[in-house]
């Protein structure tokens, strides 16, 4: 859409072709229905936090910054607002909104949208392209490939771009879903399902690898879930291929091992009368205790004052690490986006035009260009989008 609403404001003729009955499914999706449009980032940090491959991105993200991006929403009549974690939203927190104002932007700029298009196959002709679709042949000058990845295949997005790209000369780097929950080995993770934790950390490593996330989490019936397991899944998933990756829950990670030991001898000292279990339920969620003196193997009914320097060591280590075991990623119909897409070396990362095609340009997921959660993907698209449909 930004790609087509940029080529039409400089004066090409635009056709929009759209494989599902309507556009933006997948905008309306993101940020939980709320639309998480951009970050606060400077193009430097945003870069650093998407990994060494988004050095790509340095000319687009000068070029179509998140301000512009909030300059260009304002414009058309929708306020977005900065959240925690210096995320923008559209005051309204409805991701129609975003959806709503693209399609005036369309209008407004007079490209026109082929809903209910999907393209079977794309051939290059003297003077530009053939785009063949179930009902109808249409010819361009130039083509914009901006289809997306394979994650939340329902939306449209099953990864036809690639193929398209691959009978143009492209090479596609393998994919993967990312933002995406993990599955974990362990059966008493599952006895957690629907457990929630807030301001929690966990801690992943396999061999000299090792990643750290503070945050939210979701226990579910196959593993873990929640932001920082989405965030986890970029590095994890890249390790799996090599076999599990350990992870470790630490659900007190303001407190060094001394002072929560002195916390736990207080405690102790203060509740001695009173059972291990009762104990728990001033240092954890109580769905999570029984799991906890599982694992601890204290009985739960033992007195407090019966509890030994072993068993209390035993304690503050669970609590500073409860051990599991990644074994896989959940699929692309629950990942946020796709890793992997079109190798960058064989696109200008100015002009997102293909060095191998001339007149066929790419933006958004179907690049190998991906980013944390927190608008970082939804600014590739405004910028990437921006650049194709700008030089297209």
């Amino acid at each position: 859409m930004m790609a087509a609403i940029t080529a039409a404001k400089a004066g090409a003729k635009v056709r929009l072709l759209e494989k599902m009955p309507a556009l933006g499914r997948k905008l309306l999706l993101t940020g939980q229905g709320r639309c998480n449009v951009t970050n606060n980032l400077d193009p430097k940090q945003f870069i650093a936090d998407c990994g060494p491959g988004a050095r790509f991105l340095h000319g687009v993200l000068n070029r179509f910054s998140s301000q512009e991006t909030l300059d260009f929403f304002e414009k058309l009549g929708v306020r977005l607002v900065l959240e925690r974690g210096g995320r923008y939203f559209p005051e309204s927190q409805r991701s129609l909104d975003i959806l709503l104002a693209l399609q005036k932007a369309l209008k407004q700029a007079g490209a026109e949208v082929v809903a209910g298009a999907r393209v079977l196959n794309v051939t290059r002709q003297p003077g530009g392209f053939k785009i063949a679709t179930s009902e109808k042949t249409y010819t361009a000058d130039s083509l914009v490939i901006a289809t997306g990845g394979r994650s939340y295949p329902a939306t449209g997005s099953t990864g036809d771009g690639y193929g398209f790209a691959q009978e143009l000369g492209h090479s596609i780097v393998p994919t993967r879903p990312c933002d995406v929950p993990l599955v974990v080995r362990e059966d008493f993770v599952r006895q957690l399902q629907g457990l929630s934790l807030k301001n929690v950390e966990l801690k992943f490593s396999q061999g000299r690898n090792k990643a750290s996330f503070f945050g939210e989490m979701l226990f579910t019936h196959y593993g873990i879930s929640g932001p920082m397991a989405l965030d986890a899944s970029r590095p994890a998933g890249q390790w799996l291929k090599e076999g599990p990756v350990q992870c470790s829950l630490d659900l007190k990670p303001a407190l060094s091992n001394e002072v929560l030991d002195q916390r736990l001898l207080r405690d102790m000292d203060l509740q001695g009368r009173k059972t291990y279990k009762n104990l728990l339920k001033g240092l954890m969620p109580s769905s999570l205790i029984p799991v906890f003196c599982s694992l601890s193997r204290i009985s739960p009914d033992i007195l407090v004052n019966q509890l030994n320097k072993e068993q209390r060591g035993t304690v503050r280590k669970l609590l500073k690490g409860i051990d599991f075991t990644v074994i896989g990623l959940r699929g692309y119909d629950e990942a946020v986006v796709t890793v992997g897409g079109v190798e960058l070396s064989e696109v200008n990362p100015k002009t997102m035009e293909s060095k191998r095609t001339p007149g066929l340009y790419f933006c958004g997921e179907v690049l190998d260009l991906d980013g944390p959660c927190g608008g970082y993907n939804l600014q590739i698209a405004w910028s990437t989008g921006f650049a194709a449909g700008s030089s297209a």
